[in-house]
């Protein structure tokens, strides 16, 4: 539950190099993935700060439909071997609906209507048809800091 539902971020290793050049500051962190912000922590200090990662669904009528963590969730997926219930993946459930309305965007895909007789399942998302293949480049991620000190003139009204 801690890995598929976290209720905090965890605060990963992360290797930092500071640089002071007279007043001005450059802060370099190489990150371990892509999902971290620069933002201000509860007790004050900026830094890098991991976001949640979790999968989270909506209500749409009497059905949920996927609304944050694809990825994760496909990641579990394929991670899982074998078939129901040990695929299972935990959500949090999201506090907005989706309005029958609203769902239009949602209904592009021809033959899958989220509110009709055939809604969509999780693996038709990655049918040849609804979804394309994509190469992927490795990539390493790095928060780039930069503080520059400015004098600057004040005006009097």
């Amino acid at each position: 539950m801690s890995q598929t539902l976290p209720l905090s971020a965890s605060n990963p290793n992360l290797n930092i190099l500071f640089t002071q050049k007279t007043l001005d500051t450059e802060i370099d962190i190489d990150l371990p993935h892509a999902e971290f912000i620069f933002g201000l922590h509860p007790q004050g200090a900026f830094g890098p700060k991991e976001l949640m990662g979790h999968v989270a669904v909506l209500h749409a009528g009497d059905r949920m439909v996927l609304g944050k963590g694809y990825h994760r969730l496909y990641g579990r997926v394929l991670s899982a071997a074998g078939a129901l219930p040990d695929r299972l993946s935990l959500v949090g459930v999201d506090t907005s609906t989706v309005a029958p309305g609203a769902a239009d965007a949602l209904n592009a895909a021809p033959g899958l209507h989220i509110f009709g007789q055939r809604p969509p399942l999780f693996a038709d998302f990655f049918t040849e048809g609804l979804a394309m293949p994509v190469t992927l480049k490795r990539k390493r991620y790095q928060l780039q800091v930069r503080a520059q000190w400015v004098a600057m003139d004040v005006t009097e009204p």
